[in-house]
């Protein structure tokens, strides 16, 4: 029986200033936005665009991959409310990850988060509408206090992994 989870979504993190430099290639070097309280670590040839809509919503775009882009939103809120946002579960002990049927998920730990990563098939839906079927690579990633980061990348299993060993919460509040 799926644990029930509790969506909060306090959006009051400060507006994010990513500078031009920082939206061009990054090697390797942490590209830090102090106002949703995160740096990340991405590979030569990887950008990171903020979302012209939504506070702390990112698209990391990884050129010459076929994984397609990454999706990230970080926010308040806690690892229950995260996981059950990107539909994590738990069956009988078990952390699992729901769509189309259901998918294992696996506990995912760095020095400043927590998390589950898992993949499985679902709808995947686009601006026009329903798309057909896919199997996104979904993460959600717990600084243990109060903020959560949402990973998601709707082609293939690399890309999620990666981002995610290159992503840590910044130890000073955004607030």
């Amino acid at each position: 029986m799926p644990m029930r989870l509790t969506l909060v979504a306090l959006f009051f993190l400060l507006p994010v200033s990513v500078s031009a430099a920082a939206q061009a290639t990054a090697g390797h070097r942490p590209l830090v936005s102090k106002g949703c309280g995160f740096q990340a670590r991405i590979p030569a040839g990887w950008r990171i665009k903020p979302s012209p809509s939504k506070e702390c919503a990112f698209t990391v775009i990884a050129q010459h991959r076929s994984d397609g882009d990454l999706e990230l939103l970080v926010r308040d809120g806690t690892l229950d409310a995260g996981a059950d946002d990107l539909g994590f579960t738990k069956d009988n002990g078990k952390c699992m990850l729901q769509g189309e049927e259901y998918g294992t998920a696996v506990q995912i730990e760095f020095a400043s988060w927590i998390g589950l990563q898992g993949s499985v098939a679902t709808r995947v839906y686009e601006k026009r509408g329903y798309s057909g079927l896919g199997e996104p690579t979904r993460a959600v990633l717990f600084d243990r206090k109060h903020r959560v980061a949402e990973v998601t990348c709707y082609v293939g299993e690399e890309l999620v992994p990666e981002f995610v060993k290159g992503f840590e919460f910044l130890s000073e509040s955004p607030h």
